[in-house]
């Protein structure tokens, strides 16, 4: 049986991107898998760990922009700086491309372990998940509201800069306040919480997990298939790490990628309606679905995310995020904060996702 608590003491700690603590948790990893009989390869990447804390600001600039051009009549300044504002967050966040966040740079690096078949590979299967956290002032629940009413805000202000009449220009003055406001207090206040988030379910229970298939695999590998178990950082700068590191994948073999983000808050597992972000959405792969689903029921809920495995989609590489229910399937509450503590994660729940990972590893492996 997997110790998960002795695991989990060492990946329920806060390790934000940027940071001593995430370099120390890599050392722990790596010494870890050299426990287990692996070489930890490490690679080095350029993380930008100012890239969203940076965004809230620019948000909440821009619409004090917004209101001096209006209240000074400089209405396509207005008109421009409300255009100029989701093109830079879609740039940011839909594409990766970090504008202002490359003010500053930190480099970071992913753990990882990789497992030979028995015989000639025909295929490369890549369990990850990821280790850094974050905290942030509200959870997605209550940032919900916030996102939902950025883009009708926007057009106000538009149409506002583009006929401007001066009962409509108090509204979209109102509107501007709003919008700069609430995405900084999504995008930015997190940084002066005090009480930073242990990331426990999001996502030191995936690491752990991931640990435990390891060594199963190198126990007994498959017959046909190479194994990458990865530990990504990064994931919670919009991807960035796992980006970095797909796009630097050059191998002749085909690959499919399995990511975890948020397992263990029960046994029963869950899969994203899509990986999502502001322009472009990204559905799992059908084919791995499948064969997951042979294996054990996946409960649908309602809502995308944006997890790791939209990396790999993104290159044109099958993949799936899985995640885990709540009791009810009640929505995931205390995310990025001090309530994803290890009291939160349900052991059985890890020995479940352990054992449903092995299993689907065996069957792609007996594919053809």
């Amino acid at each position: 049986m997997a110790d998960w608590g002795a695991l989990l003491e060492h990946l329920t700690t806060p390790r934000e991107n940027g940071t001593r603590e995430l370099a120390a948790t890599a050392h722990w990893l790596s010494e870890e898998l050299g426990r287990r009989g692996f070489t930890a390869e490490h690679f080095q990447w350029t993380a930008h760990p100012w890239r969203l804390r940076i965004i809230g600001v620019v948000a909440l600039l821009a619409a004090a922009g917004y209101a001096m051009a209006m209240l000074r009549r400089r209405h396509l300044v207005a008109a421009l700086i409300t255009v100029a504002v989701p093109l830079y967050l879609v740039a940011e966040l839909d594409f990766g491309v970090p504008l202002f966040g490359a003010l500053h740079s930190a480099s970071q690096e992913h753990l990882i372990a990789t497992v030979n078949p028995t015989e000639a590979a025909r295929a490369v299967l890549v369990f990850s998940a990821h280790y850094d956290t974050k905290t942030d002032l509200l959870d997605h629940v209550e940032r919900a509201p916030i996102t939902f009413l950025a883009l009708p805000l926007t057009v106000l202000m538009l149409v506002a800069a583009l006929r401007p009449r001066p009962r409509l220009t108090r509204v979209a003055l109102v509107g501007a306040a709003l919008n700069g406001v609430g995405l900084f207090l999504v995008q930015t206040a997190g940084a002066f919480v005090p009480t930073r988030s242990p990331g426990a379910v999001d996502d030191g229970a995936g690491c752990a997990v991931l640990l435990e298939l390891a060594s199963r695999l190198k126990a007994e590998p498959l017959q046909h298939t190479r194994v990458k178990v990865v530990f990504f950082s990064g994931e919670e700068l919009g991807i960035e790490g796992s980006q970095a590191w797909v796009r630097a994948q050059r191998g002749e073999l085909p690959m499919r990628a399995i990511n975890l983000d948020g397992v263990g808050m029960s046994a029963e597992l869950s899969l994203y309606r899509s990986e999502s972000g502001l322009v472009r959405s990204f559905a799992p792969d059908p084919s791995l679905v499948a064969a997951v689903e042979k294996v054990t029921p996946l409960y649908r809920p309602f809502y995308p995310a944006t997890t790791d495995a939209r990396a790999f989609l993104e290159a044109g590489i099958p993949a799936l995020n899985l995640t885990s229910e709540r009791p009810g399937h009640a929505l995931p509450r205390g995310m990025h904060s001090k309530a994803d503590a290890p009291q939160t994660v349900s052991l059985e729940g890890l020995d479940h996702t352990l054992a449903v990972l092995h299993q689907v590893a065996r069957a792609l492996d007996a594919e053809r």
